[in-house]
């Protein structure tokens, strides 16, 4: 289970929020490791890769890679979360708290799966979540990502806006799911069933809550509720 921020780590934290108000620089902590789970590395700008450590600080520019059976938990100062799966690679590129109630971060992930959680609410928030041919721009979200032959998105809560190429999906239903091959083409958009959002947290090794749609009775098939057409595939939300 993952475990969160424990009191022992309320040090680095301090650090982290020290930062509000500016752009971190290269050599500076952006997140910190709060749950670890077999072999988990951090790679340096300058290609150096050590073991991670609970508690440890992850800087711009950092890779963290897992291995086989390895999950990461990275805690931002923000109280954003990025879950990493097994066979994963994350690298968090830009992160900015402004003093005005903004935020800007860039990350990207570049094999495998991961979740990410936003707690919480900006006036002005440009974050952005670069994921194979998808730039994925987040309001107020909880959502996973899985790479393989084909990309898949669950938005879990919140909202999401995927940009594919001149392709832009917006994503806003508990339990959303988006398909798209590596090249950038949608392929399915439809509803989670709850066993799916179950099996699916199974698999990236940490469960997942699906969260019920008010506006269709749970038992409605919303697999074609409204079938549109995007890059000439017919997909349904």
């Amino acid at each position: 289970m993952l475990l969160g921020v424990a009191a022992a780590l309320l040090f680095p934290f301090a650090l982290l929020t020290s930062m509000a108000g500016q752009a971190a620089t290269n050599s500076e902590a952006v997140g910190v490791i709060t749950d670890l789970a077999g072999k988990v590395s951090v790679r340096d700008k300058y290609a150096r890769r050590n073991p991670a450590e609970m508690g440890g600080g992850v800087a711009l520019g950092d890779m963290v890679g897992t291995g086989d059976k390895a999950r990461a938990e990275i805690s931002m100062a923000d109280n954003s979360v990025f879950r990493v799966s097994a066979n994963s690679k994350l690298v968090i590129d830009r992160f900015i708290i402004g003093d005005t109630n903004d935020r800007e971060l860039k990350a990207r992930f570049i094999d495998g799966a991961f979740q990410y959680i936003s707690r919480r609410k900006y006036a002005r928030d440009d974050t952005q979540i670069g994921f194979g041919r998808a730039l994925i721009g987040i309001r107020g979200t909880n959502f996973v990502g899985l790479s393989g032959k084909k990309n898949q998105l669950v938005l879990l809560s919140g909202a999401i806006d995927v940009s594919l190429g001149e392709a832009l999906v917006t994503m806003n239903r508990p339990n959303q799911s988006l398909i798209f091959s590596k090249a950038g083409a949608v392929e399915s958009l439809r509803i989670l069933s709850a066993a799916e959002i179950k099996a699916l947290g199974d698999n990236m090794g940490w469960p997942l809550e699906p969260e019920a749609d008010a506006r269709v009775p749970p038992s409605a098939d919303l697999s074609c509720r409204n079938p549109r057409l995007i890059n000439n595939i017919r997909v349904c939300d």
